[in-house]
């Protein structure tokens, strides 16, 4: 395992974490399989120091539940998939909200700030009830991914770092969230975005425009400790 580990860490220049599975033979002969591999890219960048802010200041504070490499960046643009519209939305049209998310993916993608999503559920579930089924293609331009828990119909994230999804987000170095339903999120405030404009309505029909919704934002960071997995966002102020 460690002359392994240590190929692997030669090829991909930085530690990496790895599946696999192992069968044993009746005689104690064994063969390791080799499922999955992921850089552990957040050894690359060292400690940041987060910010204090007050919370009416703050739009989310979360820790545990997270996945990326540090960071501290400006954000200009938020989009929020709303959790009740969603669930409500015929089955048959919620892979729509997945291809209207995809165009604003695309319509933003040569803008110079930084994106942020929130969507409820599993993101790029095959199943459209557990979640918005995108495609990673969908939002590769977007720096941070929450997944957002919502009881009230059954919404719950999924940890699932092994799959793909996840494999092209740490790729790429897309921040990843859970935002859940206990302590582990200080602060979630839905209502703080209101103060801005929402520009969705202007890039998406009547349906989707009811669902998702796409804020431009000012003097709002992001910073985020991978040492201490905690994030935050927020407006700015002495920093």
């Amino acid at each position: 395992m460690q002359e392994m580990l240590l190929k692997l860490q030669e090829v991909y220049e930085t530690p990496v974490d790895i599946e696999y599975t192992i069968n044993i033979s009746d005689s104690g002969e064994f063969w390791i399989n080799l499922l999955q591999c992921r850089p552990l890219q957040s050894s690359k960048k060292g400690n940041i120091t987060l910010p204090t802010i007050p919370k009416e200041d703050t739009y989310l504070n979360v820790v545990k539940n997270t996945m990326g490499t540090s960071r501290n960046i400006d954000v200009g643009l938020i989009v929020v998939v709303d959790p009740y519209a969603y669930y409500t939305l015929n089955y048959a049209k919620k892979p729509d909200v997945a291809r209207a998310i995809g165009k604003i993916n695309h319509h933003f993608m040569d803008q110079p700030y930084q994106k942020i999503l929130i969507t409820p559920g599993r993101i790029g579930t095959s199943s459209p009830e557990l979640g918005v089924p995108v495609t990673f293609a969908e939002i590769s331009d977007f720096n941070m991914i929450a997944e957002v828990a919502y009881s009230k119909v059954g919404y719950m994230p999924e940890l699932s770092f092994g799959s793909h999804m996840f494999q092209d987000l740490v790729e790429a170095e897309i921040l990843y969230v859970a935002i859940m339903e206990n302590t582990d999120t200080r602060i979630y405030d839905p209502a703080f975005l209101s103060q801005f404009e929402e520009v969705g309505h202007t890039l998406l029909d009547e349906d989707m425009a009811s669902i998702i919704s796409v804020y431009r934002v000012h003097d709002i960071f992001l910073a985020y400790d991978a040492h201490k997995q905690e994030i935050l966002c927020g407006k700015k102020g002495e920093r």
